[in-house]
């Protein structure tokens, strides 16, 4: 790291900083941040974030995951494209659903703590590479590194960009035919018709022409969508803390009851 990129990540990390990467008055109302792309070599900073829910540190320098300990809200995680050889120092967020590791430096199954990774009771999206196997971990040209990481990990749902087959009732539909075949029946009956139920489109079809008129009769179309979600995501998030704080509330009251 050059002398030149010291101070940016440093100021980046700030009180100052964070609050001005966020644009909040305060950094316990930080609740998405992102500070990718700084050349920032270690997590810190953090301590009173107390409730981040999305956090982006991707492309910086970062070798080690840490510097969390208050973040105990964290939903996501996003260290994609560091330094990084072993995943740790998470084992307490246990509101997190997905975590982002692709293109970092994590080669051995020991090194990704499946083990501890058991008591992450919500996680449902772990990314080690990309869907199209670009930027991968090492780890992830190990011999069955998908079976392995499915069979310690059954509640995750989405590896790498890919549902996991229980997510899909596939692992029930196998282990139903090779019942059917060990018994000697036959799992399709010969001359029977298999109705195949028709898939709905994500997304309804639209006419590309007057999707274009529709932009070009609005150019501040696009701009006016990212403020309309970005106020969406802070009423999400500022609803997130006020359920926690009445909570916390209801139990200080019959407490003190």
């Amino acid at each position: 790291m050059s002398l030149l990129s010291r101070p940016q990540s440093a100021a980046a990390l700030s009180e100052d900083g964070l609050k001005s990467a966020s644009q909040r008055f305060s950094v316990e109302i930080i609740y998405k941040l992102s500070q990718n792309e700084k050349n920032i070599p270690k997590i810190v900073g953090l301590q009173n974030c107390i409730n981040l829910v999305d956090l982006d540190f991707s492309y910086n320098v970062i070798t080690k995951i840490e510097g969390l300990e208050n973040c105990p809200s964290l939903k996501r995680l996003n260290l994609q494209c560091n330094k990084i050889t072993k995943i740790e120092g998470i084992w307490h967020l246990t509101l997190l659903e997905t975590l982002m590791l692709q293109g970092n430096q994590i080669s051995k199954f020991e090194d990704l703590n499946l083990a501890e990774m058991v008591n992450l009771p919500l996680l449902k999206a772990l990314y080690l590479q990309n869907l199209d196997g670009s930027q991968t971990n090492p780890v992830c040209s190990q011999p069955k590194y998908k079976m392995t990481v499915l069979a310690a990990l059954p509640l995750v749902m989405n590896l790498d960009g890919e549902r996991s087959p229980r997510t899909t009732g596939y692992m029930e539909f196998v282990e139903e035919v090779l019942k059917l075949t060990k018994s000697g029946t036959p799992a399709i009956p010969s001359g029977s018709e298999v109705p195949i139920p028709s898939v709905q489109p994500w997304f309804p079809p639209t006419n590309e022409t007057d999707l274009f008129l529709q932009w070009k009769a609005n150019p501040d179309f696009v701009q006016k969508h990212q403020e309309i979600s970005k106020k969406v995501d802070e009423c999400q998030m500022l609803n997130h803390v006020l359920k926690e704080n009445i909570e916390k509330g209801l139990k200080m009251r019959s407490a003190g009851k």
